[in-house]
């Protein structure tokens, strides 16, 4: 037998022998694993092990256990992927100093419907988005109303009497409408109704100067010169408004240079 060949054979006999694996030794609920039945050694065990752990990326026990019986409990899961355990959990910074209440019912909504705090953060700034455009679009409605009413009575009311039925329809609205009236007609956009003005407008006629309540001085109707200049602002940065006062050829110019006419009159009341 040749040196090399001995030496093999030395080697092989120093190699401790695998252990015995007898499923058989295992507590019962293991012993009857179909899957365990396949290894008759430690080692092909282990390799199993070691193979399976590669393959999934993480031991098992780093796993999460999804329930998969009724009634079993989903906390565990929603807690490991990032949901508070309670609605006090969530934090949203940029809207605590604005709670109005709402906050905390929209945690309350948020951790029964199990989202993350990132989550619940990007549905909460979504619906923000969502009211304030809502209130904008509301906002550029009501005076693209308020335009057409204008524009409408001027027609109705030329000259100086669009000022004057103006007045006697703010008088009267102010001397009739208590609180309440007031909300509902600014809520529901109906002050920007011709047919209200008009109405209105007659009833402070109908009543005569010496009944009427008086307005501020150099004051036409609700507007003041300060609030006169806050308007003109306003419609500067109206860009529809704007295209119809800067064109003579437009088919708004008459009315918007009427409007302006008016809003400058009441501004500039004291020069």
């Amino acid at each position: 037998m040749s040196d090399e060949a001995v030496e093999s054979v030395s080697e092989e006999s120093e190699q401790p022998s695998a252990l015995a694996f007898d499923v058989g030794s295992l507590p019962s609920e293991l012993a009857g694993e179909p899957c365990l039945k396949n290894f008759d050694t430690v080692d092909k065990l282990a390799n199993s092990y070691v193979h399976a752990v590669r393959k999934m990326g993480a031991p098992p026990e780093n796993f999460l256990k999804v329930p998969t019986k009724e009634g079993e409990s989903w906390d565990d899961v929603y807690r490991a992927i990032g949901r508070p355990d309670t609605a006090e959990g969530y934090s949203f910074e940029d809207y605590e100093s604005d709670d109005d209440g709402h906050l905390e019912e929209f945690k309350q909504w948020a951790h029964g419907e199990n989202f993350t705090n990132d989550q619940a953060h990007v549905i909460l700034d979504e619906l923000n988005t969502m009211i304030a455009r809502g209130k904008e679009q509301t906002q550029d409605d009501n005076n693209r109303a308020m335009m057409d009413a204008e524009s409408a009575l001027m027609k109705e009311w030329p000259g100086h009497r669009f000022e004057e039925e103006m007045d006697y329809a703010q008088r009267s609205f102010r001397q009739f409408a208590d609180k309440e009236v007031q909300e509902l007609v600014d809520n529901s956009g109906i002050g920007n109704q011709p047919a209200f003005v008009k109405f209105f407008a007659k009833i402070g006629r109908a009543m005569g100067e010496a009944n009427m309540v008086l307005g501020k001085p150099n004051q036409i109707g609700d507007l003041t010169p300060q609030s006169a200049l806050d308007k003109i602002q306003d419609l500067y940065s109206d860009p529809e408004f704007v295209k119809a006062y800067s064109a003579t050829e437009h088919p708004g110019y008459k009315d918007a240079s009427k409007r302006m006419d008016r809003l400058f009159k009441i501004a500039y009341a004291n020069n």
